[in-house]
């Protein structure tokens, strides 16, 4: 795809997620008002209902145009708190030219690490980004993977291709959230009602959502051999497969024991990382099958785009060996950020 190709697409894609609706929106609610002040008459009677649905569309369309979502949840990160930590983030965005700035979560139950651009304002707002770090990959990753996986998220995030491109994964971000929402609604006891005053957004959003996704796939995989150019393909193909099957290789090995403790009346271990460190040190066996699910899309926690990825790598799905020295005792062993975990 050529420089010119690019930001054709990447208009487009602005115009889909944030002008066409924007747009549609104002027409509804022109629409809505012009038959709410129809003259009075046995007609305009019959059309006063179908003005207030279009007005109602509208207006509920609007205050979810210009939403500004929550930030992820965690335990943000104080200045000094884990001093080896902040400077690989600090490093990572100093490289790729990344977000400046981001607030830091600490998350003792999370299954990734991540760089996320929360939408704040809407369709023509801009992202609030933050860390959103989880303590099981620390646990996980070697210090080499866990610098492939922070230059993977500050590069996808970056401009390095331009506004309109960054723009394109903020309203990406915005009308996944968006989709989420207006499908848990749905689904709430007063859905039914409720769903009358998104019969327009709901359908939309799940078209964008889907138009976008092509798009979101080019950019996984761009990024990917940007990274793997400068930390080695093997060294993010680790981290992918290791990420993938993390959360079910814990839940079997840990969580099962920590069950049965509960239910035996038995006391949990006193500091629960160290069961989940040592776990994750012994040979990962039995991780075939997990493995397996993670490629067909199957397994919770997955990087997305996980077997179309390793093709463009070409490079085979793999077991990883436990880490000889994971990134957790580097960079927060001995900080007072390690006692999230134990104290959460």
């Amino acid at each position: 795809m050529t420089w010119l190709e690019d930001r054709l697409r990447s208009a487009a894609l602005f115009t889909l997620g944030a002008t066409l609706p924007f747009l549609g929106l104002t027409l509804l609610a022109l629409l809505g008002l012009a038959l709410l002040v129809a003259p009075p008459s046995f007609l305009g009677v019959l059309l006063w209902p179908l003005g207030l649905f279009f007005l109602a569309n509208a207006l509920h369309g609007f205050s979810i145009a210009f939403k500004t979502f929550p930030k992820p949840p965690g335990r943000r990160l104080k200045p000094g708190e884990a001093p080896a930590l902040e400077e690989r983030l600090a490093a990572a965005q100093a490289s790729w030219k990344g977000p400046r700035a981001p607030e830091v979560l600490l998350a003792p139950d999370a299954w990734s690490v991540e760089l996320t651009g929360v939408p704040v304002a809407g369709l023509f707002g801009w992202s609030r980004f933050h860390w959103y770090i989880g303590i099981f990959p620390l646990l996980a990753l070697s210090r080499r993977e866990l610098d492939a996986v922070l230059g993977w998220e500050t590069v996808f995030w970056s401009d390095f291709h331009g506004w309109l491109n960054l723009q394109a994964k903020r309203l990406a971000a915005y009308w996944y959230r968006v989709h989420l929402q207006l499908e848990a609604r749905s689904r709430e006891p007063l859905g039914v009602w409720r769903g009358g005053s998104t019969l327009f957004l709901r359908p939309y959003a799940q078209w964008v959502v889907m138009a976008f996704q092509p798009f979101l796939a080019r950019e996984f995989v761009r990024t990917d051999r940007a990274i793997a150019e400068r930390h080695g393909s093997p060294t993010l193909v680790r981290a992918l497969c290791r990420m993938a099957t993390l959360q079910p290789f814990v839940a079997r090995r840990v969580f099962t024991h920590w069950g049965a403790c509960i239910e035996s009346g038995e006391p949990l271990p006193e500091d629960l990382y160290a069961q989940v460190a040592k776990a994750l040190g012994q040979f990962p066996e039995g991780l075939e099958g997990m493995m397996d699910l993670a490629l067909d899309g199957l397994g919770r926690e997955v990087p997305p785009l996980l077997r179309l990825r390793l093709e463009y790598l070409e490079a085979q799905p793999q077991v990883p060996l436990p880490p000889a020295s994971p990134a957790f005792r580097e960079l927060l062993a001995d900080t007072p950020a390690m006692k999230i975990g134990v104290t959460c």
